[in-house]
């Protein structure tokens, strides 16, 4: 690749930062479990208001929000066992990818059930 070429992990993990450095003041004023029930209200809210429901453009931005407010809720909990098996920079980010698992999988358990309850 030429110098200067962004390649797409390398965009991704600038925009993620970003994200995190203007949601940092807000995440850290959230008490703990709070983002996962103002995730359910941002969801059942835009599904109530929107009679057509979203398509998956909507569902990205939803899913990156919530994977980024849930990874750190989870990290802030310190839900993930330490691996001394790994070495340091090994082990960081093989938390961060665990992490991002977990929230991804809140996230997927958060879109369904708030369908069932509308659906019923």
């Amino acid at each position: 690749l030429p110098a200067g070429t962004v390649t797409s992990s390398t965009f991704y993990d600038e925009i993620y930062s970003y994200m995190m450095e203007l949601m940092e003041p807000f995440l850290c004023g959230l008490r703990p479990n709070a983002g996962f029930q103002c995730l359910a209200l941002l969801i059942c809210h835009y599904l109530l208001r929107n009679p057509t429901g979203y398509d998956s453009r909507i569902r990205v931005v939803f899913k990156r929000l919530s994977v980024i407010v849930l990874s750190y809720e989870i990290s802030k909990q310190n839900a993930i066992p330490s691996c001394s098996t790994y070495d340091t920079d090994n082990n960081s980010g093989e938390k961060a990818a665990i992490t991002e698992k977990m929230a991804m999988l809140k996230f997927d358990a958060l879109e369904r059930s708030v369908a069932q309850k509308l659906l019923s």
